[in-house]
């Protein structure tokens, strides 16, 4: 519902007001609290106004913060490219959704969100706004920011849940292969050293635009894995009476429906088939484009921004995440049907698939190395809400450790039953949002 309004009031805004207010900015002044701003984005009285914190920074150092167009393109998609993962799972549920109106679902999100990632970068600009909450005391009132703070808060901090419980899930399955001793030797004590060792510095960081390398990594998993489905899915190592197949958990074997009328990839499933599914499959393609917590952000970090440049980022990196979405989404059903996992990767074998094993390897460092972004969209939403950002940062940080402690400890309780329930509960009730 946010990010619909927010899209009609974009169409608000004449093209004239752009160009006199300068929608190609390079501010060097950033407001970080909303208290100056009243209806309409005007100051609510001289008083307020002076409650405004302002960091002046000069235009060598602003310039040295700026990445590539390439760069933002990695970034977008090292963020948002974990949230496809259980998209298999949702494509399956209910029989499953036809192909036809699966991909063109994925499509009407993939479009929908790309432009309303345009729209708040555009509408921050207009009105000075530095987060969403502020576009939205700009545009609605300063009374209701706290609901688009909530909101934001809520969603992200579910969505670190799901990575959490991944990489837990994952962290299984390597030590099945690696063997370790002792308190690592389990999912939770994985999960726990890899989130202190790895997720918390990351976390704290204030510049996301320093460890590139890592979202190249990350990037690249995501490639790899959907190669890797590809593969499978043609050498048809998971076919009844394949060694793989044999040894799998009957919960984890392939097995399909056969009630469908038409086939792909020798898989039975039909083309135009809808059905209460759907709504699984709507659920999570809810959350599997968002990536609108850091579209501010992304913009402000653009170098020579420009909403020309800024589309052709987000372009890019949205077409290229609805390839590697689909391909795995259609791969992971017809490799695996309607035992698919909301982490697909749990389906392969632990143990004997080594091309699994790498997928693993490189999956969980994809969400490893995109958890900091999500995390800082919580960050920013958590901060605002809490009114923090005038804070020092040690108690910042506290607040940050604490949160990323509450998040690990809820992921250490959480099966692949509370995965699934999570995730729908997420996108329903906060990915619409």
């Amino acid at each position: 519902m946010i990010r619909l309004l927010l899209v009609l009031l974009l169409f608000t805004t004449s093209h004239a007001d752009n160009e006199r207010r300068g929608l190609y900015p390079d501010i060097g002044i950033k407001i970080l609290a909303s208290s100056s701003i009243g209806r309409g984005g005007s100051s609510t009285s001289s008083s307020s106004s002076s409650q405004t914190i302002i960091h002046a920074v000069s235009p060598n150092e602003e310039r040295r913060r700026k990445i590539s167009m390439k760069a933002l393109i990695i970034n977008i998609m090292a963020d948002i490219g974990p949230h496809g993962m259980p998209l298999a799972y949702a494509f399956a549920q209910g029989g499953p959704t036809g192909i036809v109106p699966a991909i063109a679902l994925v499509v009407v999100f993939g479009l929908t969100s790309a432009y309303t990632m345009m729209a708040l970068a555009y509408l921050a600009v207009e009105t000075r706004a530095t987060g969403i909450g502020e576009v939205w005391a700009a545009l609605i009132g300063v009374n209701s920011k706290w609901v688009v703070d909530l909101v934001l808060t809520a969603l992200c901090f579910g969505c670190c849940l799901l990575y959490s419980s991944f990489i837990g899930d994952i962290s299984k399955a390597l030590t099945s292969v690696a063997k370790p001793y002792g308190f690592i030797s389990s999912r939770n004590g994985m999960l726990i050293t890899i989130t202190a060792a790895l997720l918390l510095p990351l976390c704290l960081l204030e510049n996301l635009s320093a460890p590139q390398v890592t979202r190249i990594f990350g990037v690249t998993g995501m490639f790899y894995t959907a190669f890797f489905h590809i593969k499978r899915l043609f050498d048809k190592s998971y076919a009844p009476g394949q060694l793989l197949f044999d040894n799998l958990p009957e919960i984890r074997r392939p097995s399909w429906e056969l009630t469908s009328s038409q086939s792909f990839g020798n898989k039975m499933t039909n083309l135009f088939h809808v059905n209460m599914g759907v709504f699984v499959l709507i659920n999570v393609l809810c959350v599997s484009f968002m990536g609108h917590y850091n579209a501010i952000e992304h913009y402000e970090k653009l170098k020579d921004a420009s909403p020309q440049r800024y589309k052709t980022a987000i372009l890019a990196a949205y077409g290229t995440i609805f390839i590697i979405f689909t391909t795995m989404m259609m791969t992971g059903y017809c490799i695996f049907g309607q035992s698919v996992q909301p982490l697909i990767l749990n389906n392969f074998h632990f143990t004997e698939d080594r091309l699994a094993i790498i997928a693993r390897i490189a999956t969980g460092g994809a969400i490893c190395f995109a958890y900091p972004l999500m995390f800082s969209g919580l960050k920013s939403a958590m901060f605002e809400l809490l009114d923090l950002n005038g804070r020092s940062k040690s108690i910042k940080d506290g607040v940050s450790i604490a949160t990323l402690t509450i998040i690990t400890l809820t992921a250490c309780k959480c099966s692949e039953g509370n995965v699934s329930t999570v995730l729908e509960i997420v996108g329903s009730l906060l990915g619409c949002a």
